[in-house]
């Protein structure tokens, strides 16, 4: 996948000037930015909607994720939901 940018720069004197780049990733980078995007999301879902600390959620995201990636059919946020009530059982443990 080619992405097209122009970036917008200036010189010491202050007067813009562009410069076009172009940036090729390979699905390998295209999978792993998807898998840290929706990790974020559901790291932040995990904190904010099921008040998991800081210190759990990045474990629980990825766990998230995985069970994700599984494809079994859960949305993103239902996969949140089990790893949450999961972690709360084992609290209660």
């Amino acid at each position: 996948m080619k992405i097209k940018r122009t970036i917008v720069g200036y010189d010491k004197g202050g007067n813009p000037f562009n410069v076009d780049v172009e940036i090729e990733l390979t699905p390998e980078e295209i999978c792993a930015a998807h898998e840290e995007h929706v990790t974020d999301f559901m790291r932040s879902v995990l904190e904010s909607d099921f008040d998991i600390p800081a210190d759990a959620s990045v474990d629980l995201a990825e766990e998230a994720f995985d069970k994700y990636a599984e494809g079994e059919g859960f949305t993103e946020y239902e996969c949140c939901e089990q790893v949450a009530a999961n972690y709360e059982e084992s609290k209660n443990l």
